[in-house]
């Protein structure tokens, strides 16, 4: 063990900043004598909270190096459930959602059977899912709940409890997870991304604006869906020439977007046709090569909401999907019958009416078609 804690501060200390002294409380707390493992395990959980579609599939592949040197590393065995459970949000090419999740939940498991008190494995193997689209929410929220209470400044948890109350309506609540979570990691993009899109839903603009433009030094594509989303608040909010820059910044930052005749594109999104599926179609066929890739899932939740397009809003859509009910830049849909449907396919009335509903909800007489509640 005092070999092993050696080459881990020769290799690690100058960043780490670690000494002989402390080198086998180190390796006691990494849960591993095998260098090669942990430089492995290192490297994943180095590049997890800047995950993206593209660099995901290599966060996995180190974390099951790690288990493959070490079989007994349980929190390597953690690691690669948490990358294997947020895995389903990012559609990867190639890859089947709930592969995805049954991997996690065996990695949680084997995490466990080694180590019973690590949090995430625990939150994850309780059915903590941040697959949002099938997400269920009361299940998720008690997950999360049972994590924390064996560490209750798990940042990744606090960050996942956060999104999934932003998810359910619960803004301010929501908002206090995103905020500690920052505190415990100002590295960690997405839930800094999670953060700025509820300031949106809460119509704090100027707050999100001054958080995105905080973080531009992070992965371009760490924000994107934040930046469209507050793109399109600030269009209904009238500031158009913030607007346009941020979609701009977008379209730069996607992939293939060479050649493109921005001003179409610029013009065909911010002043579309009035039929919906003309104005998809237009605005695809601006996007050439770009187009294809940016509807490779299915044409994204938001952008069949922008151009009007609610009832082909579907659960299959795009990563878009989970917050969809709460944009809130297209009046006309806030009292849409589709909202609503969408409220009930994503879960959230049922998980309000045992739960309670949040502030901005409330039980209302029985409407002709049966519903007896509203949100704003």
């Amino acid at each position: 063990q005092d070999e092993i804690a050696t080459g881990i501060v020769r290799e690690l200390g100058v960043q780490m900043d670690l000494g002989r002294a402390n080198a086998l409380r180190f390796v006691a707390a990494a849960d591993t004598k095998n260098l090669r493992a942990y430089e492995a395990y290192l490297k994943g959980r180095e590049l997890l909270p800047q995950r993206s579609t593209e660099n995901l599939p290599q966060i996995i592949e180190n974390f099951k190096t790690a288990t493959q040197l070490d079989p007994q590393f349980a929190r390597a065995w953690q690691s690669l459930a948490t990358a294997y459970n947020v895995a389903p949000a990012y559609f990867i090419p190639g890859t089947d959602p709930e592969e995805f999740a049954e991997k996690a939940t065996q990695a949680a498991k084997t995490a466990l059977a080694i180590n019973p008190k690590l949090p995430l494995a625990v939150a994850i193997a309780m059915g903590g899912s941040r697959e949002f689209r099938f997400a269920d929410h009361a299940r998720a929220l008690s997950a999360f709940e049972a994590g924390l209470a064996l560490d209750p400044n798990e940042s990744v948890i606090i960050s996942w409890r956060g999104q999934q109350l932003t998810w359910v309506g619960f803004f301010k609540e929501a908002e206090e997870d995103l905020r500690r979570a920052l505190e415990l990691d100002p590295a960690d993009s997405i839930s800094a991304g999670w953060l700025v899109r509820n300031l949106i839903l809460q119509k704090r603009l100027d707050e999100a604006i001054r958080l995105l433009r905080s973080r531009e030094d992070e992965r371009a594509d760490a924000n994107g869906q934040a930046r469209i989303m507050l793109t399109l608040a600030l269009m209904a909010s009238g500031d158009q020439q913030n607007a346009e820059i941020l979609f701009g910044e977008s379209i730069q930052n996607l992939p293939l977007n060479s050649e493109l005749d921005f001003d179409l594109i610029k013009e065909l999104f911010f002043n579309p046709a009035d039929d919906p599926q003309k104005a998809l179609g237009d605005f695809f066929q601006a996007l050439g090569p770009l187009g294809d890739f940016v509807k490779r899932d299915g044409v994204p939740s938001d952008l069949r909401h922008h151009f009007g397009d609610y009832a082909s809003i579907a659960a299959d859509n795009s990563p878009s999907w989970d917050l969809i009910a709460w944009v809130w830049h297209r009046p006309d849909f806030l009292t849409s019958p589709h909202r609503y449907r969408i409220m009930r396919e994503q879960g959230l009335e049922a998980y309000w009416r045992a739960n309670g509903f949040p502030p901005q909800c409330r039980m209302i007489n029985p409407l002709p078609d049966g519903r007896d509640f509203e949100c704003d």
